[in-house]
């Protein structure tokens, strides 16, 4: 494995401090690609472009487990990190970026539960709070997605257009459970 300075050092993707929208899911890909690369740096059996982070992750837990569970802290931060940068990068696919939701919440609120909406003012936790919200509402958007998706095989699975469909009502059903219940909850 790579020594510290010499991985970090080889990283280019998501290199700057700001990126704009266009910018962002370029790098993010850059970045995924590249930590493919060097997680699997005995070879991939598929091209780099199709790694995604959980397949990342799944393969450092296993080499961990091989050498003797001796980076567990380490993989659980980066296990962490891992799933908001995939949040991230489902919601610069799907252009839901999640300010959406932290609106609707606010709104939700602000017009239903005015004295709680006054008090996390007051209290300076309305807008840690609302991200918060946001976070769970992407890790329950993606359960759900998964287990309808499991539920709902495509007849065609070389079907593009097929699976597409699949996945556009997947997360159409996510989105609705996600606003009623995270969204529209008094927090």
């Amino acid at each position: 494995m790579m020594k510290r300075e010499s991985l970090l050092s080889s990283l280019k993707g998501l290199s700057k401090d700001v990126y704009s929208r266009e910018e962002l899911l370029p790098e993010m890909d850059q970045l995924e690609k590249e930590m493919a690369q060097i997680v699997f740096e005995d070879g991939l059996d598929i091209p780099a472009e199709y790694v995604h982070m959980s397949y990342i992750m799944k393969h450092l837990h296993e080499m961990n487990n091989v050498a003797g569970n001796v980076a567990d802290q380490e993989l659980k931060r980066l296990s962490r990190l891992a799933s908001i940068f995939s949040n991230h990068v489902r919601a610069q696919q799907s252009g839901i970026t999640g300010e959406d939701r932290v609106e609707q919440y606010l709104d939700y609120m602000k017009s239903n539960h005015a004295e709680r909406y006054k008090h996390h003012i007051r209290m300076g936790t309305l807008i840690a709070r609302a991200f918060e919200l946001n976070e769970e509402a992407y890790e329950m958007l993606e359960g759900i997605v998964n287990q309808y998706l499991a539920k709902h095989k495509p007849h065609n699975s070389a079907s593009t257009v097929e699976m597409w469909r699949l996945r556009e009502q997947a997360k159409q059903m996510a989105e609705e459970v996600v606003l009623s219940d995270i969204v529209r909850q008094y927090h």
